[in-house]
This record gives C-alpha cells, structure tokens and sequence, in this order.
C-alpha cells in the first residue's frame, strides 16, 4: 500500500497576540522506511523517561507536554527523517 518514503505538511494561519496575521509551514519526510520511527520514537523516549524515573503523572491526562520537540525531533535524527519549518513574519 504504501511506498518507502513518506511526509506530512501542515499549514497553520493565525493572529498572533498583537493582532497580525502569522502562517507557519511545518513538514516532515521520511525517506528509507523510516515512517514507523515517527509515532513510535515517541514511546521510545516515554519509556527511556520511566526507566530512569523520571517523574510522570499516572492516570488518564493529555500527551501535550510530556516530549518536547526538540527531544523528539533528536530522536529522530539517527533515522533518514528530516523536519523543516518555515514561518512567515
């Protein structure tokens, strides 16, 4: 079904807090089959957090927060995943 590289592109158009209009680019490529590390790098470092007890709320909550993107995005660096974003002042 699918091919060996992949991506995502969003688009994201808003106010910001002193009311101009802001558009942010945001993709990520995968090349070489590395698609499946994206959802599950995430786990990875969740997991790796936990082995080293690092403190995490238990019980049902929202994910937002528990990764940064720069810890997730050098996760992903040792696979061909590539991420860019392009923010339009």
């Amino acid at each position: 079904m699918g091919g060996h590289n992949g991506g995502m592109h969003m688009i994201l158009h808003g106010i910001d807090q002193q009311g101009r209009r802001k558009k942010i680019d945001w993709f990520i490529e995968a090349k070489d089959n590395s698609g499946p590390e994206i959802p599950a790098t995430s786990a990875v470092i969740l997991a790796s957090e936990l082995i080293s007890q690092k403190k995490i709320s238990i019980g049902a909550q929202p994910c937002i927060g528990l990764i940064s993107l720069p810890v997730y995005l050098e996760a992903l660096s040792k696979y061909s995943i590539t991420s860019t974003c392009i923010k339009d002042e």
